[in-house]
């Protein structure tokens, strides 16, 4: 027998599992930059881990909560448009993060 979901069911177990890999990933980069004298890398790498969660959970959200609303259609798909054009621009700003942060991984390892 096959298990169906719905989308809401679907989107807050992705959420929750994104939630659970940042944060894990969260711990490692702050156990690796204990040890380290330069941390601005992995300040870097933190700041795309939680632009990226936020970029997700965003647009999760958007589609999740637009779901069960009694809106006209042409209002909600202008709203959810909006919302996941933010999600967009926030990954983007994640996307920058990682560069700068290899960036001065890269530097910093040339340094040493």
């Amino acid at each position: 027998m096959m298990m169906t979901f719905s989308f809401e069911k679907e989107a807050e177990m992705m959420v929750a599992g994104i939630i659970t890999v940042t944060f894990m990933a969260f711990t490692i980069i702050f156990f690796l930059m204990k040890e380290k004298e330069d941390k601005r890398p992995y300040g870097w790498m933190v700041a795309h881990l939680f632009f990226s969660l936020a970029s997700l959970v965003w647009a999760f959200r958007t589609l999740y909560s637009w779901s069960s609303h009694d809106e006209p259609q042409s209002m909600a798909l202008a709203a959810m448009s909006f919302h996941l054009w933010l999600a967009a621009f926030v990954w983007c700003v994640s996307i920058l993060c990682l560069i700068v942060g290899v960036r001065l991984f890269k530097e910093t390892e040339e340094n040493e």
